[in-house]
């Protein structure tokens, strides 16, 4: 089975997909989209680049084939995932670039390759998001409360797109809370128990 957890950058996935599978190793495994663009990025520039640099710098060095590369790739784990435990796919569409905002949604064709079983939207006020980038500012160029409130319509729209090509529920949990609550509510999304 097959989540995708998404949501406007900063607004802390990657920190809940983390405790999701920490709290739940043998009922989910996550995959980062992103990590996966900087690993075909560093194999097309032979060259190691940190994550941090990598995610200051995308907008520069990210080509269509990178993107191309680590769809293909999270593609053939999708597919190969397990019925009987969840694959939580960590992703977002959009970004704050250089000179304003950019969105790369997935086509019709890739997104019933994924087939995801789910979507879940975090979704945050703007301060809240702009606080957290803050704390983990981890090369993002989102400063403004508006480049927040765009990036989360954007991926908003997406994620609504997404649900509705491949037939799927689309949830939006409330992401102002600590990161705690919202894995509890995507555990009971995903009807997870925990120790099981």
């Amino acid at each position: 089975m097959i989540a995708l957890l998404t949501g406007s950058p900063g607004i802390g996935k990657s920190s809940v997909a983390r405790q999701l599978t920490d709290r739940n190793s043998d009922a989910v495994e996550t995959i980062s989209f992103g990590q996966l663009l900087h690993l075909a990025v560093e194999r097309r520039l032979a060259n190691p680049i940190s994550y941090a640099e990598f995610r200051a710098s995308a907008a520069n060095i990210v080509t269509p084939s990178d993107i191309q590369e680590a769809t293909v790739e999270l593609a053939s784990n999708t597919t190969a995932s397990d019925p009987n435990r969840w694959l939580v796919v960590d992703s977002h569409a959009v970004a704050r670039e250089q000179f304003g905002w950019q969105a790369n949604p997935d086509t019709p064709i890739t997104l019933q390759r994924y087939a995801y079983n789910v979507i879940i939207l975090l979704d945050a006020p703007p301060q809240v998001v702009l606080e957290r980038i803050k704390k983990s500012p981890g090369g993002r160029l989102i400063k403004t409360e508006r480049d927040v409130a765009i990036l989360s319509a954007l991926q908003r729209d997406i994620a609504t797109y997404y649900s509705g090509i491949i037939g799927c529920p689309l949830w939006v949990i409330d992401a102002e809370p600590s990161i705690n609550n919202v894995v509890v509510a995507v555990e009971s999304i995903l009807n997870i128990r925990r120790g099981t």
